[in-house]
């Protein structure tokens, strides 16, 4: 995927997110070691590509102090109008409005 510049995403679960959270900040590049691809989940897909990084306790990851200008800083999908579903809206009994 590398050499290719494909784009791929990676998830932190619950539990390890106050250990290595820190790790990751918005614009900067990092090297990740010691990770789990897998299947994207079907409830969240930020990129069209179908695996994503696991960071996983082995994990280690380390800032890149002089990132290549090459390397982009947001990935980005537009999603036509026309594909976007309504959501289904559904009123109770006392009048409030809810989407689903």
């Amino acid at each position: 995927m590398y050499q290719q510049g494909s784009a791929i995403y990676a998830e932190i679960s619950d539990d390890l997110i106050k250990e290595k959270g820190h790790l990751f900040d918005i614009g900067k590049v990092s090297v990740v070691r010691k990770f789990v691809v897998s299947n994207v989940k079907k409830s969240y897909r930020p990129v069209d590509k179908n695996l994503m990084i696991d960071v996983t306790d082995y994990s280690s990851i380390e800032l890149v102090r002089n990132p290549p200008h090459s390397i982009p800083e947001y990935i980005y999908r537009i999603t036509p109008l026309r594909a976007i579903k309504p959501a289904r809206v559904v009123y109770n009994l006392i009048g409030k409005l809810f989407f689903h």
